[in-house]
């Protein structure tokens, strides 16, 4: 029976490389990315001659109200079972933490905490 793993943030950095470790170890991979997509698709693409296994895309903004919510509800109105989760999608800002603003830590209390969380 063919597994198949949910991957947020699957495209680029330690996301394309749990993407690509579970694609070789024989999942269905599915790579979720937000503003990543051109490296979501050529990652896509790789994977398919990595396992044939049929591994999806899906573009959203996690950040954004539903987003999450309605994310597995879609990938199972189209026949996709999860039976892994990687919560790996986050912000990756670099910056001196007197300059972090109330909606910097609202953006990544929503991506580390909440998002996981109703995943």
């Amino acid at each position: 029976m063919l597994k198949t793993v949910l991957v947020t943030g699957g495209a680029v950095r330690i996301g394309r490389e749990i993407s690509r470790a579970f694609a070789t170890a024989g999942y269905r991979v599915v790579i979720h990315c937000h503003a990543s997509l051109e490296p979501a698709r050529k990652l896509l693409r790789e994977l398919e001659k990595v396992h044939p296994a049929g591994h999806l895309l899906v573009q959203a903004d996690l950040l954004q109200p539903g987003a999450s919510e309605h994310l597995l509800p879609i990938l199972e109105a189209e026949g996709v079972r999860l039976n892994c989760l990687v919560n790996n999608a986050s912000q990756y800002r670099r910056m001196p933490l007197v300059e972090a603003t109330e909606a910097d830590f609202d953006q990544d209390y929503g991506i580390n905490f909440r998002i996981p969380f109703q995943l």
